[in-house]
Parts: C-alpha cells; structure tokens; sequence
C-alpha cells in the first residue's frame, strides 16, 4: 500500500500509475488552504483522472499555490489518511474507494462524495 504525500497532480497521477503497475492501493490526498479532499483508488479503480481529467489537461499549478497549505489543515488530512491506511491493512471499517472526502476547516464543513 502506498500513502501519497506529494505536493501536485502531475506527481499523484504518476504515483497512481505506479500503484496500478504494482497492484497497489493508493490513499490520497490533496489540501489547499484549510480544505483539502482524500479518496483511496485500488488497482482497477476509475482513480484520480475521474476527478482531475487527463493528465495531458492538468494545470501547471493547483490551488494550494494560490491558498497556500495551512498546517491545521495538513495536520487534519494526514490523521485522515492514517487513519484510511489502518483501516485497509486492519481489513475494518468501510474504507473511502470510490468515494471523495471534502473538508473546509474555515466552515467547518465535512462530506462525502460517491463517485460511482
């Protein structure tokens, strides 16, 4: 299993091509200002070009270098994917593949999304 901590879609997408070659899980996350998304892609998974596109249609930057990271906000997303980690080695609980986790720390707002 492999837990991404890396700073743009252009490196998850790699990362997540490298999981798939592998047969890996992948549990991801992204964070911009305080809100940030976490989702968990499988080997076979539609994965990340579901939320993103193509990588040949990705921007050069993402959010975060408008928003900047705010250490709370890395803090929550990185107990989030420990805590998704656990759960798929442990084999308990419902792990969040195919589904989008979305928070915004400033509203204190958490939902998740299905995503088919």
């Amino acid at each position: 299993m492999v837990v991404d901590g890396l700073d743009s879609l252009a490196a998850r997408l790699s990362l997540q091509a490298v999981c798939r070659r592998q047969g890996l899980p992948l549990v991801t996350a992204a964070v911009a200002g305080a809100a940030g998304q976490l989702t968990v892609v499988f080997p076979g998974d539609p994965g990340l070009e579901a939320l993103y596109g193509p990588p040949s249609e990705l921007p050069a930057r993402g959010a975060e270098a408008e928003l900047g990271t705010l250490p709370f906000a890395v803090m929550f997303l990185a107990n989030l994917e420990c805590a998704e980690t656990v759960k798929i080695l442990l084999g308990r609980g419902r792990p969040l593949r195919r589904r989008l986790l979305i928070f915004d720390l400033l509203d204190t707002r958490v939902e998740v999304m299905d995503l088919g």
